[in-house]
């Protein structure tokens, strides 16, 4: 992974110990891989994230740097942080995606009120009890 993460930064025309931590892996990361520590999955992926490789390549598992974007979606046309926004709901747990989801719908009725009625919809199709609960609390206190 080391030899990977030397080749990137090359590439990045920057230093390791930059890329670490502008990553947000921090400055220690290669001297705790090479005293036999095995890196996190958080910091897997913010490597991967900044050097902008998947993470099989980031560890030598795959020689293809990026993941073949799927076909048929507008995932080609996302912005990076709307990319990095689904990338990182992928790693949450159930109870994790539900709380996001919560909180979009809330954010959307708060700052797109025009969208309210498919907010309402999706809501009703995905069964947030607590979401619909934080909805309607919100719309009394705007009344």
């Amino acid at each position: 992974m080391l030899e990977r993460v030397n080749e990137l930064s090359k590439e990045k025309g920057v230093s390791k110990i930059n890329a670490f931590v502008d990553s947000g892996v921090g400055k220690n990361f290669e001297c705790n891989i090479t005293a036999g520590s095995v890196p996190s999955i958080e910091k897997l992926f913010l490597l991967s994230r900044y050097f902008e490789v998947t993470t099989d390549y980031l560890l030598g598992l795959s020689d293809v740097p990026t993941a073949t974007p799927p076909t048929g979606n507008d995932r080609a046309t996302l912005k990076k942080d709307e990319r990095e926004l689904l990338d990182g709901y992928k790693f949450l747990n159930n109870q994790g995606k539900e709380y996001i989801k919560q909180q979009l719908f809330m954010a959307l009725n708060t700052f797109r009120p025009d969208l309210h009625t498919e907010i309402a919809r999706e809501l009703a199709v995905l069964g947030h009890e607590v979401a619909k609960s934080r909805m309607s609390e919100h719309q009394d206190v705007v009344k």
